[in-house]
């Protein structure tokens, strides 16, 4: 006799047909487990005091579940895990919070590593490109642009680059129609596109026939063509205003190329003269080539090294001590955030093991409740696989909606990234939440999870029935507290570390905040301006930065006329203007000579910092002049330190 006859709990007679129907070995497997699932209602109806009403309905819904082949086993269990999350909904609600939490940061965290440091650049054969850069390491100046004269004697070797270009980065107006706009772009060597070997959407990109001094075809990106031009069909051929001159859209670029700059908005040509060519002591240009077949980056940069110690011996007015450092380009665009990226990842996987404990904790606190029906189950003869495969069932759906609503934090958290990617954080825009971080976040939680929620029913079988019944505990109360102090432990030293790293960063930040300055920042506002009479200062008149329209009459004039209206608004007391700001990173590099002093060796000879200012400039800043005077006359002002 079935152990379901001997019940006072009527099974509908469709079910039974429902389960004759079934092959003989199914059919056995579904009447055990169901004997096992109306006894162990029974019997929790008779401890309950006759809420026999409750599980009979319980019963019916198992019963319902059990016609079918694997799938409905597996329907059932997913049915009855989701009963057990609703009879538990604090329990459900923070697992699942806690779990959308680690996953979430993670996916995140995993998104950028992959999109800046571990994502291939998108451009054909990107491990032949490198970035060539000047450096001095005796005066301590790095990554500086490459001399126009330096580029064209290294990039001109054909056994370690097949094909190279120059560049430098841009800032200029563009008028579409009544409306200017600021934009940054790239002026561009002839030979800059093909090193990439991208075409163009639409037309075509810039040849060395558009490189010359009054070259006035643009190759504009694919940004800037859908959201100022429209998404023209017919663009090429269309005026573009570029600084004050007319130019010719010629082409347009695939969304994924976006170099040097992300964001950049059009590229034109270099403009460079011959004389211009022959210059050595500017280091301004960037420089990209593709490496030759069969010449490594490692090879390439010892050949350029050997290359420049030789111009340094016959250029030693202009080269001594210079030396050219060749890069994979992946990494010189990565640059400096390769190892913050890592920590900040680093950090976001302890945070997801602490998760992943605290959760693994909330199981064994829930297996507590459950071990009267594990150890009745067992009795039943319920055997360990079934127990771990429900029990198993019930972590992989606590998973699966705490991964959904990680994904939908990590996908928040991205959104942020566009605010200060930019100016912040390398390619940038190609940091997308893609398959793989999701694989790999959501697979290593859900395998922890599954993994923690299957232990409660490894030591099911150990379970005693009679102590189940009484008093819930099922005899195993010292090895569940066994796991539950080791969770607790390594939870605790997990949070104890990231802890203390926090506290390391924000003390090495706050004493970066602490450092003096040297001026004064408060009450000081700032803005940028790059009108079209933009002033080369110091160049020579036949300079290509002369060449570009530049009025340096004209320019001061401009200055000094805002100078005055700004100094006449109620409010201000001192306005000045400067090159560059106070630590942004960007300077210019000139050597000095001091009068009446020996004039020191070429390798030793002080190559101080410049930036230009206007008088009022250090009032405005807030900066007091230790000796001397600040500027009142277009004169230099040397620092304390050189006079």
């Amino acid at each position: 006799m079935s152990p379901t006859d001997s019940l006072p709990i009527r099974v509908p007679w469709w079910a039974r047909v429902c389960l004759r129907l079934l092959p003989s070995h199914v059919r056995e497997e579904h009447e055990r487990e169901l004997d096992q699932l109306l006894a162990i209602e029974f019997a929790e109806a008779a401890v309950a005091g006759g809420q026999r009403r409750v599980f009979r309905r319980h019963a019916l819904d198992a019963i319902r579940a059990a016609p079918g082949a694997h799938w409905d086993v597996l329907r059932q269990d997913l049915i009855l895990a989701r009963r057990q999350l609703i009879r538990a909904p604090s329990f459900a609600v923070t697992a699942i919070v806690t779990l959308a939490v680690g996953i979430g940061a993670n996916a995140a965290l995993f998104s950028l590593v992959d999109g800046v440091l571990f994502r291939p650049l998108p451009y054909r054969e990107p491990t032949r490109l490198v970035d060539l850069t000047e450096e001095n390491p005796g005066q301590g100046l790095f990554r500086f642009g490459i001399a126009p004269a330096n580029y064209r004697d290294l990039i001109g070797d054909s056994t370690v680059f097949r094909v190279g270009a120059a560049y430098y980065p841009w800032s200029g107006t563009v008028k579409v129609g009544a409306d200017p706009e600021r934009v940054t772009l790239a002026r561009v060597e002839g030979s800059f596109f093909p090193v990439f070997g991208d075409q163009p959407e639409l037309g075509r990109t810039l040849t060395a026939e558009d490189d010359v001094t009054d070259g006035r075809s643009v190759v504009v990106s694919h940004r800037f063509w859908a959201t100022r031009l429209g998404g023209d069909p017919n663009v090429v051929g269309r005026p573009v205003e570029v600084d004050g001159s007319v130019h010719r859209v010629v082409g347009v670029m695939p969304p994924r190329f976006e170099f040097p700059i992300a964001g950049i908005a059009l590229w034109k040509p270099l403009g460079h003269a011959p004389n211009d060519w022959q210059r050595r002591g500017a280091r301004y240009l960037g420089a990209v080539g593709r490496l030759a077949p069969g010449v490594t980056v490692e090879a390439a940069a010892r050949m350029v090294a050997t290359r420049a110690q030789a111009l340094a011996a016959s250029h030693p007015e202009t080269n001594a001590g210079w030396t050219t450092v060749v890069r994979d380009l992946r990494a010189a665009t990565v640059g400096t955030a390769r190892m913050p990226l890592l920590l900040v990842w680093a950090a976001g996987g302890l945070v997801l093991l602490i998760a992943v404990a605290n959760v693994a904790n909330l199981l064994l606190g829930r297996a507590v409740a459950r071990s009267a029906e594990l150890a009745l189950r067992g009795a039943l003869g319920a055997k360990p696989g079934r127990l771990v495969r429900q029990l198993v069932t019930e972590g992989l759906l606590l998973s699966s909606i705490g991964g959904g609503l990680g994904l939908a934090v990590a996908a928040g958290l991205l959104d942020r990234v566009a605010e200060f990617g930019p100016t912040a954080l390398p390619r940038w825009q190609e940091v997308t939440l893609g398959g793989r971080p999701v694989a790999f976040t959501a697979g290593l939680v859900v395998l922890a999870t599954m993994l923690f929620s299957a232990l409660p029913a490894v030591s099911a079988p150990h379970l005693r029935p009679g102590l189940a019944l009484r008093d819930g505990r099922g005899g195993s109360d010292r090895r569940r507290a066994r796991w539950q102090h080791g969770l607790v432990v390594g939870e605790v030293a997990l949070a104890a570390f990231v802890l203390v790293g926090s506290a390391l960063v924000i003390r090495t930040l706050r004493g970066l905040l602490d450092q003096p300055l040297g001026f004064e920042p408060r009450s000081v506002l700032t803005f940028r301006i790059e009108p079209p009479w933009r002033a080369d200062l110091s160049g020579p008149p036949d300079s290509a930065l002369a060449r570009l329209g530049v009025d340096r009459a004209r320019a001061a004039e401009g200055y000094r006329q805002l100078s005055e209206r700004l100094g006449s608004l109620p409010g201000v007391e001192a306005v000045g203007a400067v090159s560059r700001l106070p630590l942004t990173g960007n300077y210019w590099v000139t050597s000095v000579d001091i009068v009446d002093r020996p004039a020191p060796s070429i390798q030793t000879r002080p190559a101080p910092h410049v930036r230009v200012v206007t008088p009022g400039y250090f009032d405005a800043i807030g900066t007091r002049i230790l000796r001397g005077r600040g500027i009142l006359s277009p004169a230099i002002s040397l620092h304390p330190t050189l006079a």
